[in-house]
């Protein structure tokens, strides 16, 4: 998220996502949080709009929040 960005919050999520039968996510928790609501909300945002190819099931999935370091061309 940007407001993360722009305080230079990096961090990891895991995330439990339940899947129906068609795919879809049906509830999402945070199993390990980043230690940041910023980070955790972000996560539990995306993995609610995610898709599957198969289902139902359960799958725990980690979001990696990481700040990357602008290279200058020279």
């Amino acid at each position: 998220p940007d407001s993360a960005r722009r305080r230079g919050i990096e961090g990891l999520v895991l995330v439990r996502i339940d899947v129906d039968a068609a795919g879809a996510a049906t509830a999402c928790s945070v199993v390990t949080s980043s230690g940041n609501v910023l980070l955790d909300d972000a996560a539990l945002r995306a993995a609610r709009r995610w898709r599957f190819q198969s289902g139902p099931g359960v799958v725990e999935q980690p979001f990696r929040f990481e700040l990357a370091i602008a290279r200058s061309k020279g």
